[in-house]
């Protein structure tokens, strides 16, 4: 199942990657690539960098609040590990699931490990939810299409809906679901995002990091978006970027490949960028975070040669 997994999703990155490009000339790409200045590129690989870090520090104040023991140097290796095998391999697990499996490897239990790599993954759908539903008034004036206006609008609604409709699990209206294991567990998942994301005094802090990091990858496309002298404005990206980072996290493509390509001509055309200059930008971008993931090979390569520590020992130096 998960070779057929990775094969189906493959061929959609394949297929939606042989759709846009055969749309655009390879003159234009290559003279789109040809008079790319490379200062700014450079920035935005640094920039993704930092997002890295800061993303991996947001992930060490929501698992303190479910467990402890662990130092930020440990997180921070298997965030970016968990980044390396979601950016530059098509792994079958995914960088999350590596995640879960290596926190279990250094004595937190299973069911921590789950629920601080969900809580940390569903602060930056929100965040990114948020930032979706705030920028919807502005959408007017740079998405003249309405069935698409309509669209964002509908996976905004229907995102915070589900949200809000997982944290009132915890309230008394769930304690039915008590009754069967699997409600149980979603159930006890609620509570910790909950506790993590809206009753904590850390709660306000991983939601600015949230933010921050989301603001970085607008700022990032920006300047690929320069090096590439592409006529588009910061405003536009940060209104544009979130609905295309938003739909571009649906598992259908490796990586988001090729979902992300044909977002990007898309949703970019609105605001009179060439198709060209839309898919060079995107594949850039997706190269820069690939760029960004490496430091987390080695890193694979040492933490895959040291053995679990065994039962009952301590899951390593206090924080």
């Amino acid at each position: 199942m998960r070779i057929f997994w990775i094969v189906a999703k493959t061929a959609v990155s394949g297929l939606i990657l042989f759709v846009v490009f055969r749309s655009v000339s390879a003159e234009a790409l290559s003279s789109r690539i040809g008079a790319m200045d490379a200062g700014p590129v450079a920035a935005a690989v640094l920039v993704n960098l930092f997002q890295s870090g800061l993303g991996a520090y947001r992930w060490r104040v929501i698992s303190g609040r479910i467990f402890s023991g662990l130092r930020f140097a440990v997180l921070l290796r298997f965030w970016l590990i968990g980044q390396f095998l979601s950016q530059a391999l098509p792994s079958t697990i995914g960088g999350d699931g590596i995640r879960i499996w290596m926190l279990y490897r250094h004595g937190v239990s299973i069911r921590d490990a789950t629920h601080s790599v969900v809580a940390d993954r569903v602060s930056g759908m929100l965040v990114l939810l948020l930032l979706v539903a705030s920028t919807l008034p502005f959408h007017a004036g740079v998405i003249p299409d309405h069935m698409a206006r309509l669209t964002l609008q509908l996976v905004a609604a229907a995102g915070l809906g589900g949200f809000v409709g997982l944290l009132a699990l915890a309230s008394p209206l769930g304690l039915g679901l008590n009754r069967f294991r699997p409600t149980r567990i979603v159930r006890d998942l609620a509570h910790t995002l909950l506790d993590v994301l809206g009753r904590s005094r850390s709660a306000v802090g991983v939601f600015v990091i949230a933010f921050v990091v989301q603001v970085l990858s607008v700022l990032a496309i920006y300047l690929l978006a320069i090096g590439l002298k592409l006529p588009v404005g910061f405003w536009s990206l940060l209104i544009l970027v979130p609905p295309m980072q938003l739909l571009s996290m649906v598992p259908i493509s490796i990586a988001g490949w090729g979902l992300r390509e044909g977002l990007m001509v898309t949703v970019l055309g609105f605001v009179g960028v060439p198709a060209d200059g839309a898919l060079v930008l995107s594949v850039f971008y997706g190269l820069s975070l690939v760029l960004a993931s490496l430091p987390g090979g080695p890193l694979l390569v040492v933490n895959r040669s040291e053995a679990s520590p065994p039962a009952g020992e301590p899951a390593g130096d206090p924080a």
